[in-house]
């Protein structure tokens, strides 16, 4: 609105308008805002209406490089180092021919229960061809006419075993009976000579035979055992006439006691050939505490349970006495 002025005519701004200087203000406000309106719209459409790109850190390029294929050669290490100490070094080869290896019988078994001399043929007067330990397993391939003797492959050849030292495992009418070599040459009567060091004395036995103790000792030095452990003796006799001498028990004997190891004996045919050797080692046991004199006995009763209970009757003392203690 405007006031119209009476004296001059004019019109002014009515009272309470907006000052002129203002609106020109804001005028030119308003186009400097347009203006920057317009310039940031150019800066954000002006390529063609592609946004400006971002100035960004860029990575250099990388650098191939070639590997040569030649190798070069470390230096050599004149103290090289020790082995690592957790491994275990093979066992070097062994030879398997250059030793026999233990084989398993495959036939019947003869099962060593005693020392067992291995003899040339079916008797005590056959010469000693070796020997096997208790607990010595071999394999019997005959045996002689009257079953008491074993034939077994020994040393290469063959060797006969009594059945009074081993065991028998099969049937011993299976096996083949074998022919016996020739018996050994009977040896001359000797003639006197001076007895070793300790040998017993040569004792006349019944029949007018005279058997000899060659030796009879311990097979250790010790003198004291515990209640029956095995005490090792070993001995040897010799028939010294031409007369065969019979007999039931032969070994070790307790002596004043009904007490003996008969070693060899217990069948009614048992007898030492004329010249005749024997050599045996076997062991006695003693039940009960004290002091004992242990000697060699050469027994003739016709019973071998008679021989093991007489004090004397019927026995030869072929050695000195032994003196033993248990405890």
């Amino acid at each position: 609105m405007t006031d119209q002025n009476p004296d001059t005519g004019q019109t002014s701004p009515a009272r309470g308008g907006i000052p002129l200087g203002a609106l020109i203000g804001i005028g030119v406000i308003a186009m400097v805002g347009l203006a920057l309106l317009i310039f940031s719209l150019l800066n954000v459409f002006g390529n063609g209406g592609a946004p400006i790109a971002q100035a960004t850190a860029t990575q250099p390029p990388t650098r191939v490089v070639l590997i040569p294929t030649a190798t070069i050669a470390p230096p050599t290490n004149t103290n090289p180092p020790p082995p690592p100490t957790d491994t275990v070094a093979a066992p070097a080869a062994t030879d398997t021919a250059a030793a026999p290896q233990p084989t398993t019988p495959s036939g019947p078994i003869l099962s060593v229960f005693q020392p067992a001399n291995v003899r040339s043929g079916p008797g005590i007067n056959y010469t000693v061809i070796g020997g096997l330990q208790v607990g010595a397993t071999t394999e019997a391939v005959g045996r002689d006419s009257s079953g008491t003797w074993y034939v077994i492959n020994y040393g290469g050849g063959r060797g006969w075993i009594s059945n009074l030292v081993a065991n028998f495992n099969g049937d011993v009418n299976a096996l083949p009976v074998v022919q016996a070599p020739p018996p050994p040459a009977t040896a001359a009567p000797p003639t006197a000579t001076k007895a070793p060091p300790g040998a017993a004395t040569a004792t006349t036995a019944p029949g007018g035979g005279a058997v000899r103790g060659d030796y009879f000792r311990l097979q250790t030095t010790a003198r004291e055992f515990a209640v029956n452990q095995d005490i090792w003796f070993e001995f040897k006799v010799t028939n010294t006439s031409s007369s065969s001498i019979p007999y039931r028990c032969l070994g070790a004997k307790i002596s004043g006691v009904g007490a003996a190891q008969c070693s060899w004996g217990s069948q009614p045919t048992d007898a030492i050939g004329p010249g005749q050797e024997i050599e045996w080692n076997d062991h006695i046991n003693i039940g009960t505490p004290g002091t004992y004199t242990l000697v060699l006995g050469f027994c003739t009763l016709g019973d071998t349970g008679a021989c093991q209970s007489s004090v004397s009757n019927g026995w030869q003392i072929l050695s000195a006495g032994i003196q033993v203690t248990v405890k």
